[in-house]
């Protein structure tokens, strides 16, 4: 992407929370003209962000930090370092850089969310949820700082207030779902099944097609002994879905206590229409459309499921994986992913996803049992080597790291930094020092490697 698109993006994405950036290189009053240094810590800047989206995060710090100490407290830098740091992995200094930048613009949303969810990297949550009051006293319409807020408030069973925070959302949120998802969830952990139910109903009234909710609700029904109900949403998801099995079976249930005969032969007519092959091909149209429409997301889930309990196929199993991980929800998809190459073992792509879900899970477990087969299943391949150095540098193995990261043949400076790293992590300072004077040939401009290199002997 070339620099003046960058640019641009970095323009978007900043005036998006009430920031142009940098702030300090703007003509004041009408004034056209900036200094030298000003333009210098503009370059900075962009070169900054051009490392970030290249995930070169360390030489987006050094840019970003060049360009601060041109300008001084600048908050759009003073974010972009907070956020380079975190995706660095080091949560004090994003969080110090985060909280400068809450300082220096009381009013921008942005530096006070990021420093919530670093609070909440470094359990310290009741900090975090001083955060998020913070921001919610600013910016009351805010539903990414409410909907963090009851989540965390779920996370620590304050379950009335988290309640609170979600039935609040229904106030500002154009399109409810989201939080009547959440409230669902809500009260049947409250024990509270009758207003779950309630809120099903509801969600059914904004999504009136929808296979999922209708399914789940007449499943509600059936559990609260509400027969009639569950008998008229199951007849109208039979005219909808006349082949599905979940369909019929729910609906045999309901029919039980008044036409036996008639659940029997409709249960008969399932077993002779349950075909994983049709199942599959149904399951795969939708997960192909919920890779452009995420509204079709819940519907393919559910149809890959019931495909899973009637046959464990490796393929079902990788994109169930696939939808949970687009959902952020990454400890299902590496569990799910974890069956996956196991059942299918010589799928590298589908190795370096299951290790990708289990590091963002923070499940450092899996990832290191992951990263173990992966590595002796495919020595040296780069994007493996990485993320299982990765996975064992999370659980403290640094030697092992070092050993995977030096079987690539042709390293980047990074990996051979991040080789450094690990060596000094497990003792060898002499090997630490190669493999970064290795990586300074590479980069002979980076001066956190000269930095490095003079802190060892």
């Amino acid at each position: 992407m070339r620099l003046a698109s960058l640019l641009c993006h970095a323009v978007f994405l900043l005036s998006t929370i009430g920031l142009l950036l940098p702030t300090s290189v703007q003509a004041q009053d009408g004034d056209t003209a900036v200094s030298t240094a000003e333009l210098r810590a503009q370059g900075l800047f962009v070169r900054g962000m051009t490392q970030a989206r290249l995930s070169n995060f360390e030489g987006a710090i050094e840019a970003y930090t060049a360009a601060l100490d041109l300008v001084g407290d600048d908050v759009a830098i003073l974010l972009a370092l907070a956020e380079a740091y975190r995706d660095l992995g080091n949560t004090d200094d994003a969080l110090f850089f985060a909280e400068q930048a809450a300082e220096a613009a009381p009013e921008a949303l942005a530096p006070l969310l990021l420093a919530a969810d670093l609070y909440q990297t470094q359990d310290r949550l009741n900090e975090a949820l001083d955060t998020y009051a913070r921001a919610l006293d600013r910016h009351p319409e805010a539903d990414d700082a409410r909907a963090a807020q009851a989540s965390l408030l779920q996370d620590l069973d304050r379950l009335d207030e988290a309640i609170a925070a979600q039935r609040a959302r229904l106030s500002y949120l154009q399109d409810p779902r989201p939080a009547r998802q959440r409230l669902i969830i809500l009260y049947e952990e409250a024990g509270q099944p009758d207003r779950a139910l309630a809120e099903v109903e509801a969600l059914l009234a904004d999504n009136p097609t929808s296979y999922v909710v209708r399914l789940d609700l007449a499943r509600r029904y059936l559990n609260a002994e509400r027969t009639s109900e569950a008998r008229r949403v199951l007849d109208a998801l039979r005219a909808d879905y006349p082949h599905d099995p979940q369909v019929a079976l729910l609906l045999a249930r309901a029919m039980q206590s008044e036409d036996a005969g008639g659940a029997t032969a409709l249960l008969a007519d399932l077993g002779a229409s349950s075909d994983p092959d049709a199942l599959f091909g149904q399951a795969a149209a939708l997960f192909n459309r919920a890779q452009n429409d995420p509204s079709v997301r819940g519907e393919a889930m559910a149809a890959l499921e019931r495909l899973l309990e009637i046959e464990a196929r490796p393929d079902a199993l990788y994109m169930l994986a696939t939808l949970h991980y687009d959902a952020e929800a990454f400890g299902e998809a590496a569990a799910l992913m974890a069956r996956a190459v196991a059942a299918e073992p010589r799928r590298p792509d589908w190795w370096g996803q299951a290790l990708d879900a289990s590091l963002r899970a923070n499940d450092g477990v899996l990832a290191e049992r992951l990263a173990d087969d992966a590595l002796l299943l495919f020595p040296g391949q780069p994007a493996l080597v990485d993320l299982a150095s990765l996975a064992f540098q999370r659980v403290e193995r640094h030697a092992d790291a070092a050993r995977a990261l030096r079987t690539l043949s042709a390293p980047t400076a990074l990996q051979l930094e991040r080789l450094g790293d690990a060596e000094e992590a497990a003792g060898n300072a002499e090997a630490a020092r190669a493999a970064w004077e290795r990586a300074l040939d590479l980069d002979p401009d980076n001066a956190r490697l000269r930095t490095k290199l003079t802190r060892t002997p």
